[in-house]
Formats: structure tokens, C-alpha cells, sequence
């Protein structure tokens, strides 16, 4: 692959450690003559103003920071390298002590290019688009009350599949079959697997459990409430909805896109540490 000439390392503000692994890859950075643009990955303006002009954007953080930036970095086809500052890091290439042996090769070119598939989401009100919306990982549509349930009528492809009462419902990537999903019960799908979940959680009729459907799928889901509902964006995200209200999920134009290094089965071993299956 071609060598690296300009990266963005992204702080998560909120971690002590960020500072000092940002000087690091920094100085890594600098040692292989790259531009480095600097900034929290919470700044979204920032973002979206320097990934359109860096090679790679690096995120400091948790499995949020990489969602966070893949979701503006994915519009400009920019990747993303995770180093792991959060408690899983599912997502990320490499740990904090790796930053000086292993940026090097990648900034020579050492590396790969992993896309995944993400979601593009719409909330509708009587008609009216209200907004759209990208995800990594899942839209959830759920209750806003933790005490209360929520209904939502669930339509693939126009066909209606059922009403489920519960917790809510959400849609998964493969890459977000590792997150909530799985948390809610449903299956793992491996990363290259162009397929969505649907998932109910805590919701009744409890015997249908999760179903994987094909990525190219409309999912409709009318919420039906009478004390608030909202929509979830990759867990980041919160617009509140109304009774009646119509989110539509399907496959998005856009990828996200991660530069790896590690071996193409990565993804087994990391299920093995990470998760210890």
C-alpha cells in the first residue's frame, strides 16, 4: 500500500492517559515525516474539516472514539486506526505500549484496508423526513422510560413481521453483532458477512428471538407509545420519537474503512481474547 503522508490523532478528552500515547504516536508520527493534525475526536467540526485531508485518522480512546470518527470519516472514504485506551477495545488495531514499534511500518505502507458495511437510518413523522442518520454498529428504537415498555411494529420489505412489546427493538451490522446485539442476545456475524440482525430486546413474542436478514433489506419500525420513545445511533446519538413515528433502516452508501496490519483472521482471535468464547 502506499506509504502514509499525513495523519489526525483524535483525543478522547475525557481520558487522562490520551495526552501522553498522543505524544508518542506524535513523535512516531514526525520520526516518519508525516503532517500530523491534532484534536479531540469529540469535535466533530474539527473532523469534519480535517479528515477529508489526512491519510488515516488515528482515534485514542474506547470502541466510542473509533464509532464516533468512522461515522464523519466514512463520507470522505477516510480510515480509521484505533489505539485502545477503553475497556474492550473491539474495534482497535493496537494497545497504547505498541504505538512506537508499530506505527512505523504502517506509516511505510504496511498495512491493509478493512471496509465494513454501516446504516443509513431515517426518522419519518407523518410523512415528513425529519432526519437521516449513519451508523457503524445499530439503530435502536426503544423506550425512554426504563420502567415502561414500548411497541413497535416491525416491516421487512413492506411485509409486516410482527409487533414486539418490550425493551425495544434494533438493527445490527456485523461489526454491531459484537455490541448491543449480542448483549440482547443475538448471534455473531463475522465482519465481511453482508447480512443485518434484527434483534428485539426484552420484548414479547420472546420465541422469535433475533433474526439475520439480508443487508439489502428495508426495515421498518413504527413506534407505537404514550410516553416517549427514542432512536439510538450507535448508542451516541438520542432523537427522541413520538407515537406513530417511522424509522427505516437499510444498507448505506458508505463504508467504513479501517487500516490493519494484523492478519486477516484477526477477527477469530480477537472474538477468543476479547469476549474469551
Amino acid at each position: 500500500m502506499p506509504p502514509l503522508k499525513s495523519a489526525a490523532v483524535l483525543l478522547h478528552p475525557m481520558k487522562a492517559e490520551a495526552g501522553a500515547v498522543a505524544d508518542a504516536a506524535c513523535a512516531a508520527l514526525d520520526d516518519c515525516t508525516l503532517v500530523v493534525s491534532r484534536g479531540s475526536v469529540w469535535d466533530a467540526a474539527f473532523l469534519r474539516e480535517v479528515l477529508p485531508r489526512v491519510d488515516v485518522a488515528i482515534t485514542l480512546g474506547g470502541d466510542g472514539s473509533i464509532l464516533r470518527a468512522s461515522r464523519i470519516a466514512a463520507l470522505t472514504g477516510t480510515p480509521v486506526l484505533g489505539i485502545n485506551l477503553g475497556t474492550l477495545g473491539f474495534l482497535a488495531e493496537m494497545e497504547p505500549d505498541e504505538v512506537a514499534e508499530r506505527l512505523p511500518p504502517l506509516a511505510a505502507g504496511h498495512y491493509w484496508i478493512e471496509e465494513r458495511m454501516m446504516l443509513q437510518i431515517e426518522h419519518r413523522r407523518d410523512g415528513e423526513q425529519l432526519g437521516t442518520y449513519q451508523a457503524l454498529n445499530e439503530a435502536a428504537v426503544g423506550s425512554q422510560t426504563l420502567s415502561r415498555v414500548v411497541r413497535v411494529t416491525v416491516h421487512l420489505d413492506g411485509q409486516e413481521l410482527t409487533t414486539y412489546t418490550g425493551d425495544g427493538v434494533l438493527v445490527a451490522t456485523p461489526t454491531g453483532s459484537t455490541a448491543y446485539s449480542h448483549a440482547a442476545g443475538g448471534p455473531i456475524l463475522h465482519p465481511e458477512v453482508r447480512s443485518l440482525v434484527l434483534t428485539p430486546v426484552c420484548a414479547h413474542p420472546r420465541t422469535s428471538g433475533a433474526l439475520v436478514i439480508p443487508s439489502d433489506t428495508a426495515v421498518t419500525m413504527v413506534v407505537h407509545t404514550d410516553h416517549g420513545a427514542a432512536l439510538s445511533i450507535d448508542g451516541q446519538d438520542e432523537i427522541l420519537m413520538r407515537d406513530g413515528d417511522t424509522v427505516i433502516v437499510g444498507a448505506s452508501p458508505y463504508s467504513a474503512r479501517f487500516l490493519r496490519r494484523q492478519e486477516r483472521d484477526y477477527f477469530y482471535r480477537t472474538l477468543l481474547r476479547k469476549l474469551r468464547l
